[in-house]
Formats: structure tokens, sequence, C-alpha cells
């Protein structure tokens, strides 16, 4: 019976200090409900507002901004050209057939741009800068070198010279 009574005695402060503990995380898991969202947002706005706003030129993104082209966060931009080559040349030019077209692989150049002469509103809500944009031949994603000779037709004098030619066959074949 002595034994009995210390099981129970026991089994009794193994289920005080189970509850004691439940409670006590259950106090800690409201805290954090109540609190953490908002503590999350905050930081996660903080950090937007670091770097996506630049408000001075020490300001965390100001390098990022003034140049997106260098740096760890860099995003890379190029511009891809790809023409029409006419083919058969001599028959366009001396017999005035139609041209026929072959497009070509494509030359890629990165863009680069930077913004120099930056100057911010006492205010900070307004930057005012000019931009300088130059573009770099980039041979690992081209195909075709920009020393290719390649005879292309001008979009408005290919225009013209159709839409004459298009009405004299046109006027043919009228009558």
């Amino acid at each position: 019976s002595s034994q009995l009574k210390q099981k129970q005695n026991m089994v009794s402060k193994l289920g005080k200090c189970t509850w004691c503990c439940c409670a006590f995380l259950l106090v800690i898991l409201s805290i954090q409900v109540a609190f953490l969202p908002q503590l999350l947002r905050d930081t996660v706005n903080s950090g937007i507002k670091d770097t996506l706003i630049v408000t001075s030129n020490s300001s965390s993104g100001y390098s990022s901004w003034a140049d997106p082209s260098s740096g760890s966060d860099a995003v890379p931009v190029w511009m891809e050209c790809r023409f029409f080559n006419v083919k058969n040349v001599y028959e366009v030019v001396n017999h005035g057939a139609f041209p026929q077209l072959e497009i070509t692989p494509p030359m890629v150049y990165n863009e680069i741009s930077v913004k120099y002469n930056v100057s911010f509103t006492k205010d900070k809500e307004w930057a005012g800068y000019n931009t300088w944009e130059y573009y770099t031949y980039n041979k690992d994603k081209s195909y075709l070198d920009p020393k290719t000779e390649l005879t292309i037709i001008s979009p408005l004098v290919g225009a013209i010279y159709y839409s004459l030619k298009w009405n004299v066959i046109h006027n043919i074949t009228k009558k």
C-alpha cells in the first residue's frame, strides 16, 4: 500500500509537470501567434525598402540602381540581332526577281546602362540623373560574326519597290 501511494504520488507529480510544460508552451505559442507575423512583416518591409528605395548616394541599393550591369546582384541584359539575308542578290538586282531570304543566326550584344550626375532633392522624393548606354559584342552567345557580309533590303526601300512592282503587275492583269 505504501508503494501504491508512492506510485500515485509520482504519477500526480508527473501529471502536474506535464500540465505546467503544456501551459508554458501554450503561452509561448500564443505570444508568437500574436506578435511574430507583424515582426516578420516589418522585417521584410524594412529589407525591401533598404534594398529597393534609393534616397541618397549612401543608400544600400544605390550601386545596383546606378549601375545594374555590375556587382554580385547584376541582371544581365542583352540584345539579340537577326537579319533577313538576301540569297539571290544578282537575280533581284538584275532581273527584278523576288528575293529569297534566309534568317541569320543571332548576333548578341550585352547592354550596359550607367546612371551618372545623380542628384537627389532635399525631401528625397526625386532623383535627377543622366544615363549612358552602350553595347558590347558577346562572343559566347553569338553565332554570327559582326564582320560577316550580309545583303539586306531596307524596309522602306523594299516596301516602295514592291508596291510599285505590285501596281505594275496589278495593272497588267487588269487590262
